[in-house]
């Protein structure tokens, strides 16, 4: 009896485990498309005169989360190659978006190729490799 009440606590701190890992790695499926859905509003915002530093601040802090881990965001962070490439790249166009978004500011959308460089960033996040089947490679999904 004792032995099978030991085994049980074990399994149950197991599956906590487990369940705790799953919430972590479906939150960075949610702040992926965060990142897609807060950037295209940035850009219309911005190209209508209206600036949002604080959602590109926002939209910086997911991509690093994604990339980190981060305990604010209850992000965890996937140790996968794969992965970590793509969030790198992903950064790499925000980065460049971001810039362009300053030169907006300064001469008008009209004068930039803030269209343009919005359309690669979609490009490049809805190209993104299947997100489960990253995620399950970390064996935290089925």
């Amino acid at each position: 009896m004792l032995i099978s009440t030991v085994v049980l606590i074990i399994l149950f701190f197991a599956t906590m485990s487990m369940v705790g890992k799953i919430q972590g790695t479906a939150r960075v499926v949610n702040y992926a498309g965060l990142v897609r859905g807060k950037t295209q509003r940035i850009i219309k915002m911005e190209d209508a005169g209206q600036e949002e530093d604080a959602m590109i601040d926002d939209v910086a802090a997911f991509i690093d989360g994604l990339r980190n881990g981060s305990d604010s965001l209850n992000l965890v962070r996937l140790d996968d190659y794969a992965f970590q490439s793509k969030m790198e790249e992903l950064d790499d166009y925000f980065q460049s978006l971001e810039q362009e978004i300053y030169l907006v500011r300064e001469k008008g959308y009209e004068n930039s190729e803030i269209i343009a460089k919005s359309e690669q960033f979609s490009r490049s996040v809805t190209k993104r490799p299947d997100w489960r089947r990253l995620i399950r490679r970390e064996k935290h999904l089925p």
